[in-house]
């Protein structure tokens, strides 16, 4: 991360490869809100010593040449972070899906609707953001085709108020699966982590910011993506279930944090790293 690297980084032998992996992290976002606010921001010298930078997006890519300052680093453009190349691939993906099965039988078959949340807030700002939402009537209208699967507290405890019948359409995660883990097999994901988030757009499916807690990367996407930003939990009724394509905003987000690419990060990084291969 940007704080931990000491600024007066010795330069790198010859023979050295020093990669800096961008991964989306929220303070990032803050970065790119003052920079965007204020050009006459002198460019940062943070990763001035690497020697190749993996962005894993265009918009991470556009970013880092804008904003900060890169001493003859080669940009590894139109490659996928490693975690966004492997939830699109089919055996990973059919691994963690059984997993979720084994463990919630009930959503064989069904997509999956991942509401993650992370870290806490203040209980009245949890009652506020949950207050407009009738958990029984939007499971009810997203209908059987969904599966909604949480980490979220308070929705759990919403659901502890529902007849028994509705285990067929409702699972709480937390503890039982990674985060990462619900990249592979959600069909549409509303969350308020900027890692998540955009690490998901390479599925090319739906994703959603929920307005929990201040997030620098909330505040990016009620202003750059304001159809994919929920205020309030009961906007989760506005949403469209039965679509087969992505909304132009939709689309657009995906394009701008992955790449559309073949390139498997996996066996390039291993070449980079490699003495008698280099990129």
């Amino acid at each position: 991360m940007d704080p931990s690297i000491p600024v007066k980084l010795s330069p790198a032998l010859p023979e050295e490869r020093r990669l800096l992996t961008l991964v989306p992290y929220d303070y990032l976002f803050n970065e790119y809100l003052k920079f965007t606010e204020d050009s006459e921001l002198a460019h940062k010298k943070t990763f001035f010593r690497c020697t190749h930078v993996l962005p894993g997006s265009p918009f991470f890519s556009n970013f880092l040449k804008n904003f900060y300052e890169f001493e003859n680093a080669t940009f590894l453009d139109d490659m996928c972070l490693p975690l966004a190349w492997d939830i699109t691939s089919k055996e990973s993906k059919e691994n963690v899906r059984n997993n979720l099965e084994y463990l919630y039988p009930e959503a064989k078959g069904k997509k999956i609707l991942t509401i993650l949340t992370v870290n806490q807030i203040a209980p009245e700002e949890m009652t506020e953001l949950f207050s407009d939402l009738d958990l029984k009537k939007f499971l009810n209208e997203i209908g059987d085709n969904w599966f909604l699967l949480t980490n979220n507290i308070n929705l759990l405890e919403m659901s502890g108020k529902l007849p028994f019948s509705y285990v067929k359409c409702f699972g709480y995660m937390k503890g039982v699966f990674g985060f990462d883990n619900l990249l592979y097999f959600s069909d549409m994901l509303v969350t308020n982590s900027s890692k998540h988030a955009c690490t998901f757009a390479s599925e090319n499916k739906p994703v959603y910011y929920l307005n929990y807690g201040k997030k620098h990367f909330g505040r990016y996407m009620k202003q750059y993506y304001p159809d994919l930003y929920l205020e309030t939990a009961g906007e989760l009724l506005t949403l469209d279930y039965v679509q087969t394509e992505l909304s132009e905003e939709e689309s657009r987000f995906c394009q701008e944090f992955a790449y559309n690419t073949t390139q498997n990060p996996f066996s390039s990084l291993k070449n980079l790293f490699s003495q008698e291969t280099t990129i």
